[in-house]
C-alpha cells in the first residue's frame, strides 16, 4: 500500500506499455490480465475516485475522473458513481462505462473491500476484451464482453492503479495484492 497526504492521489503502474487490445496481424497482441486489488485509505472522502487495469500511459495520472482518461480498459468509478464501473475507451473522447450493479456499491469505508479484475483480449484482428469481476469478500460476480470503444490494435497498453481524492485534501492508498498479465504468443 501507498498513502500520501493532502490533496492528490496514489497509484502503482507499469514501467512499458507492451500489451494491446487484439492486433493488426493475425496472432499478435492480446492479453490475460489478473489483478486484486483495495482500497487502503480514503474512500470515505465523498469525492474519491478510482481505476485499475490498463492504460496507454507510463506516467503517474493526476486527480481526474477516470473515465474522462482515453485509451483504457478495466474496472473503477468517478466520483458521483454509486457503483463500480467497467471503464473502456478508445482515444476519440470521453470512456464508455458500465454499471457493475448493485453488488459492487462503492466503498466507503477504509481497508474492507478486494476485488479482482479478469481481462482477456483475444489475439488477432478481431478485436474485443472479455471481463470478470469479483468482489472477494462478497461473492459478487459481473462480467461481460466489450467490442467497441476500446484502445486501437497499435496502441500499446501499460497495468495501471490508482486512487485519488477528487479535489479533497485527504489521505489516500492503494494496495496491490497481486497482478499477472501475459500473452497467448
Amino acid at each position: 500500500a501507498c498513502s500520501r497526504a493532502g490533496s492528490g492521489m496514489t497509484c502503482w503502474r507499469g514501467a512499458a506499455q507492451q500489451f494491446s487490445v487484439g492486433s493488426n496481424a493475425a496472432g499478435d497482441g492480446g492479453f490475460h490480465l489478473v489483478c486484486r486489488w483495495g482500497p487502503a485509505t480514503g474512500v470515505a472522502t465523498a469525492t474519491n475516485r478510482a481505476f485499475v487495469g490498463l492504460v496507454a500511459s507510463t506516467a503517474a495520472q493526476t486527480d481526474a475522473e477516470p473515465s474522462a482518461r482515453v485509451n483504457q480498459c478495466g474496472m473503477g468509478w468517478d466520483a458521483a458513481d454509486a457503483n463500480i464501473q467497467f471503464i473502456h475507451g478508445d482515444g476519440t473522447g470521453a470512456c464508455t462505462k458500465i454499471d457493475l450493479g448493485s453488488g459492487f456499491p462503492v466503498p466507503t469505508t477504509d481497508r474492507t473491500e478486494v476485488y479482482e479484475i479478469a481481462m482477456f483480449s483475444p489475439p488477432g484482428t478481431s478485436q474485443s476484451v472479455t471481463y470478470e469481476i469479483t468482489n472477494l469478500n462478497t461473492g459478487a460476480v459481473a462480467t461481460g464482453t466489450v467490442t467497441t470503444d476500446l484502445p486501437s490494435a497499435t496502441t500499446a497498453l501499460n497495468p495501471y492503479g490508482q486512487l485519488s481524492v477528487g479535489g479533497t485534501s485527504s489521505v489516500i492508498g492503494i494496495c496491490l495484492f497481486s497482478l499477472y498479465i501475459e500473452t497467448d504468443y
